[in-house]
């Protein structure tokens, strides 16, 4: 990942301004912490305004934010799991951007 894409990643989570959603990547302004990447990285949105990559994440190693934010499917899958708490308990944005900080 692209340390200037990481950097506004982490502070996009910080700073407050995304609702905290689950299991989708944005809804009604909710935002997953997946969400909250395709959104400051201004990805395309299908006719139905869902992101065009959401159904590619479980077939694709790779999540196709391009070169510079690509995120393997294990990484989204452990960030999936924070922001949701599956097999553990959900995690705010902070702390969701404090493991981004430290693993990625």
């Amino acid at each position: 990942m692209h340390p200037e894409i990481k950097q506004m990643w982490i502070d996009a989570l910080r700073s407050g301004d995304f609702k905290k959603g689950y299991r989708q990547l944005c809804r009604n302004n909710q935002y997953c912490c997946l969400g909250v990447l395709c959104e400051i990285t201004r990805q395309p949105r299908d006719e139905f305004g869902r992101d065009v990559y959401f159904n590619d994440l479980l077939d694709d190693l790779t999540i196709p934010f391009g070169k510079a934010v690509d995120i393997p499917k294990l990484i989204a899958i452990k960030l999936t799991s924070m922001n949701d708490g599956i097999g553990e308990p959900a995690k705010s944005f902070p702390q969701i951007a404090d493991w981004i900080e430290e693993n990625l």
